[in-house]
């Protein structure tokens, strides 16, 4: 409650307009750029390394009929699956699937990650090892990876920063906080 009141109408602002105060779970070391996801630049998200944002290190097998199932209805039988282009933040860019028949199909890093499940298939910051029927994915961070860490932030307040260190650290340090809301602000 403290924290609430004591931040009462404040805003982050970018030259005087509201930010997209974008979050996420863990980045797992490294922030994402959003361009890499959304293909939209904004100037005080860019991708970093992120010291306080914890590994969070996560592991998952997923058969090859399991993705025949929620990529393709069943209708692809799969003999390899791997990726084929990482972004510049190191993340799963494109994924390429290979068929029975020699077949090679690609599909972004984000949407493999979607189809297989969020809560499965953690972000999109992972490796892939074959193994008998499918594949084993190793990643780390969990979410987008765009803005700000929530565990990072907590533990950069456990560290004693103050919430306007927090923000500039995840926010580029190009935003302000403002204490009066712009006009456009409101409905």
């Amino acid at each position: 409650s403290r924290a609430v009141s004591e931040t009462d109408s404040e805003m982050l602002a970018f030259r005087g307009e509201p930010v997209l105060a974008i979050f996420h779970s863990s980045s797992g070391g490294v922030t994402e750029d959003p361009y890499n996801l959304w293909e939209m630049h904004y100037p005080y998200l860019k991708s970093f390394k992120d010291r306080f944002s914890p590994l969070t290190a996560w592991k998952t097998e997923i058969s090859f009929d399991e993705i025949s199932k929620k990529l393709f209805f069943n209708k692809v039988k799969i003999r390899t699956v791997k990726i084929f282009k990482r972004n510049s933040s190191g993340r799963a860019d494109k994924i390429l699937i290979i068929d029975d028949q020699g077949s090679r199909i690609f599909i972004s890093g984000k949407k493999f990650r979607e189809k297989m499940g969020i809560n499965f298939v953690k972000s999109t910051f992972f490796k892939i090892r074959p193994d008998k029927y499918g594949i084993q994915v190793t990643g780390r961070g969990f979410g987008h990876g765009v803005g700000l860490s929530q565990w990072g932030a907590k533990k950069m307040a456990e560290k004693g920063y103050g919430y306007k260190e927090i923000i500039r650290f995840y926010y580029s340090g190009k935003t302000d906080i403002k204490k009066e809301l712009p006009e456009s602000f409101f409905l």
